[in-house]
């Protein structure tokens, strides 16, 4: 007879790859994770938008100043159309998008992940499609995991770059081919599009 103690247990079952497995996987068969997680979407999307929020924090440091830059050239060019406008106004305006930064850095994302899965929802309606809200927004998430390994590497080039001071757009800290045109030059479209 043999002693039960020796059985080694069953090995415990497994269901399938888990969520961060799938946020991996969706760079290579993005279908396949789609068919696994369309009905329990709520998770994934919570974990893309805290990793971009957190991402976006981190990255504040560098994406200030560009930000700086970029408004003080929208309200130059305002205060260059309106002779009205007074230095204190355009200080005003400055301090306040700076009070706008964290909620933008932090809950921006979230909110463009919403925006997105809502799109896809409405268009998913017009269309005839059986898309519920819930996979809609996991739709988004899956959409929007590429941008975790974009803000990764931003920061990481962040860390990297000793002098940001001459970097005036966040074209020119992208992965994409925006990267390599003047944002002096080019039109801000043609940058944003070549920034996804």
């Amino acid at each position: 007879m043999t002693d039960s103690a020796t059985i080694p247990p069953p090995p415990p079952k497994v269901d399938g790859p888990g969520l961060f497995d799938d946020l991996l996987e969706v760079l290579v068969s993005p279908a396949k994770v789609f068919a696994r997680r369309a009905q329990g979407a709520g998770a994934m999307f919570l974990v893309v938008a805290i990793a971009l929020g957190a991402l976006g924090y981190t990255a504040k440091p560098v994406l200030e100043p560009i930000m700086d830059a970029q408004m003080a050239k929208g309200l130059a060019a305002a205060q260059a159309k309106n002779p009205k406008m007074t230095d204190d106004q355009v200080a005003a305006g400055l301090a306040f998008q700076r009070k706008l930064y964290p909620i933008y850095y932090v809950a921006g994302p979230a909110i463009a992940l919403f925006g997105l899965g809502l799109v896809v929802w409405i268009t998913g309606k017009i269309f005839g499609a059986a898309v519920t809200f819930g996979s809609s927004l996991g739709i988004a998430a899956l959409a929007y995991v590429p941008r975790i390994i974009g803000g990764v590497i931003t920061d990481v080039q962040a860390i990297l770059t000793s002098d940001t001071s001459t970097i005036t757009n966040a074209s020119q800290l992208s992965i994409g081919p925006a990267r390599f045109l003047d944002p002096a030059t080019s039109s801000a479209i043609v940058l944003a599009a070549l920034m996804r």
